[in-house]
């Protein structure tokens, strides 16, 4: 969520409510049983309500910021950026509308679990965190491949389903892309925050999720001394730079990636001998 503010940044454009009614379109069908789900931001209001017999989350604006257009700008930000995002480990933005109940808001897809701060206080087998872990890793990628970056990530903004076999990344609200001109820093600061988005005048790259993460496996477990460390250096450049690379760290911690060697010479010394007894007979 948004936090720490209660201003709009200074690089949202100035707009007029003429200008922003068609961002969000009036409907006044459908969502019922709307339920507040608690939330530490004081911008933004998040509801699970149902439609058409199925669980939905609608995220809007506070009550006393839903006619401001400079906030609408800013959800309407964020709902441009969450449909073009299709991936497993990254919650589904669905449509935006004018709802009757709270205004401006953007509909999502409802996960029935618990942030990964909540999951994580509890205790897990390794391999099931580490399964954690290489989801949101994954889910990382695909939002950097879209040539956009996070800039929120952390236990918060992640979603564990009630057995652990679905991980989401949540809540794009401070996220950026290129083709964006405006809102482009950041608004407060949290413990999972890159240092370059705090401090520098430069525009931040992927490696500041990439350092989000590193705070986020700090968190979850202390059996990756060597990855948290090279995440967490604050000069960007000598920071892991590639989620593939942390994969391959995590699971040669293990032991997993030889293995998993292992096994795709067993497969293609199988597919060459099935090939040359094919050759031999013919």
């Amino acid at each position: 969520m948004l936090e720490n503010t209660s201003q709009p940044p200074s690089d949202v454009p100035s707009v007029t409510s003429g200008t922003i009614e068609d961002l969000f379109f009036a409907r006044t069908e459908g969502f019922v049983n709307y339920t507040e789900i608690p939330s530490s931001g004081i911008i933004n209001s998040v509801y699970k309500a149902q439609y058409r017999g199925q669980w939905y989350i609608l995220k809007g604006l506070k009550p006393e910021l839903r006619e401001n257009p400079n906030y609408q700008m800013m959800l309407y930000k964020e709902f441009e950026m969450g449909k073009r995002l299709n991936h497993p480990y990254v919650v589904k933005t669905l449509w935006k509308r004018k709802d009757p109940v709270i205004g401006p808001c953007i509909v999502m897809e409802y996960i029935d679990g618990v942030t990964l701060g909540e999951y994580l206080k509890k205790r897990h087998k390794w391999y099931e965190v580490l399964r954690v872990l290489i989801h949101v890793l994954q889910g990382m990628r695909y939002i950097h491949m879209n040539c956009m970056i996070h800039r929120d990530l952390k236990p918060d903004n992640i979603i564990v389903s009630r057995y652990g076999f679905v991980v989401k990344i949540i809540d794009m609200g401070l996220a950026d892309a290129e083709n964006f001109v405006f809102y482009k820093k950041t608004i407060g600061t949290n413990p999972f925050m890159a240092p370059e988005l705090c401090d520098s005048v430069e525009p931040a790259d992927h490696r500041a999720d990439i350092y989000s993460f590193g705070k986020i496996v700090q968190t979850a477990t202390r059996r990756y001394p060597i990855i948290t460390r090279r995440c967490l250096r604050k000069n960007p450049s000598k920071r892991l730079s590639c989620s593939l690379a942390i994969i391959f760290y995590l699971l040669l911690s293990h032991g997993l990636m030889m293995m998993f060697v292992l096994g795709g010479i067993i497969v293609l010394v199988s597919l060459l001998l099935h090939w040359l007894l094919h050759c031999w007979i013919v």
